[in-house]
């Protein structure tokens, strides 16, 4: 089987552009709402990908081994739902927003704690649920301001377990 060494690099090119794309962008403005959504280029390699596959198993169908194909298929289906969140910061709170589930609000004086992992993501830790917001979100740095501003947390904590190991 012939290795092609230009996949791996050319996949973590990927995530570091679209990582770098999210700090570039920024949140959209509607009214006194901020929404934040996964970045563009995301989204477009998504798209790519959901339409690419199917075609790409349809042309390239073997009936003597469906396996594969069936497979590829069925990444293809679970990739619809890998499309990132939109979280609205207003002046109610915070809302989670994806397509396939109900809508998750916490108000601001639900929130309970606000956490930041070492990779960057930022949970918001309300009293019935958690809204986790990834690095791959656009304007990363308003949100955390926005969020420790609306909810009157002035200090985003490091989440237990890391401050329980020492780590810094």
């Amino acid at each position: 089987m012939k290795y092609d060494w230009w996949l791996t690099p050319s996949a973590m090119m990927a995530v570091y552009l679209v990582q770098l794309e999210a700090r570039l962008e920024r949140a959209k403005s509607r009214g006194n709402a901020l929404v934040f959504r996964g970045p563009v280029l995301l989204r477009l390699m998504l798209i790519v990908c959901l339409v690419v596959l199917p075609v790409f198993v349809v042309m390239h169908w073997d009936s003597r081994d469906p396996l594969p194909g069936i497979c590829l298929l069925f990444f293809s289906f679970i990739l619809v739902f890998v499309w990132p969140a939109a979280f609205v910061v207003d002046d109610a709170g915070l809302r989670r927003i994806l397509w396939w589930k109900p809508v998750v609000m916490i108000p601001w004086k639900d929130v309970a704690e606000i956490e930041k992992n070492a990779a960057g993501d930022v949970m918001v830790i309300g009293m019935g649920s958690t809204l986790t917001f990834s690095r791959f979100h656009v304007d990363p740095e308003r949100f955390e301001k926005e969020i420790s501003k609306r909810s009157g947390k002035l200090k985003i904590n490091k989440p237990k377990f890391l401050i329980d190991l020492n780590i810094k």
